[in-house]
């Protein structure tokens, strides 16, 4: 006797067990198929991310300047000309540093080097740097985040 009520035990709880997942299962489907009705609204990206760099004159002929919460490096060359490159890595996306001494961009990782140019100097890195637009208005240096340059010259191609 006491061999049956093991069994009814035993059998009650897989029982509830079953339908406790049955109800589990039967939330889940609930859940997707309101999610599939009712789509979330998709974000709208910003037309363009400008960013005002500064005058003219704070930058000198030959120098690289660092703007690590915009993810670029300002570089402008002897010339004059302006360019703005990643400061990530093209080998594995390291941050780059300013060797300020050198006027070179160092990959801490793996010791890539680059010139103020955003030209590879030294491997790993087989890719120059990416460029990011730059324009001048009214002696204000203006750098568009959202409009990136890759570049694909570099050690592997010289």
């Amino acid at each position: 006797m006491s061999n049956q009520k093991k069994n009814t035990s035993r059998r009650g709880f897989l029982k509830k067990l079953w339908i406790a997942l049955g109800i589990v299962a039967g939330l889940e489907i609930t859940y997707l198929i309101f999610s599939f009705l009712n789509p979330k609204k998709k974000l709208e990206k910003p037309a363009a991310s400008i960013f005002e760099a500064g005058p003219v004159e704070n930058f000198p002929k030959g120098s690289i300047s660092s703007f690590r919460s915009r993810s670029f490096f300002l570089s402008r060359q002897k010339s004059g000309e302006f360019m703005a490159l990643s400061f990530k890595c093209t080998h594995l996306g390291c941050v780059l540093e300013l060797d300020e001494e050198r006027n070179l961009l160092v990959c801490p990782c793996h010791s890539s080097m680059f010139n103020a140019r955003g030209d590879v100097l030294r491997a790993p890195a087989t890719r120059d740097l990416d460029r990011l637009e730059v324009s001048i208005e009214n002696g204000i240096v203006m750098v568009n985040t959202s409009k990136i340059t890759n570049r694909k010259r570099g050690l592997a191609q010289a």
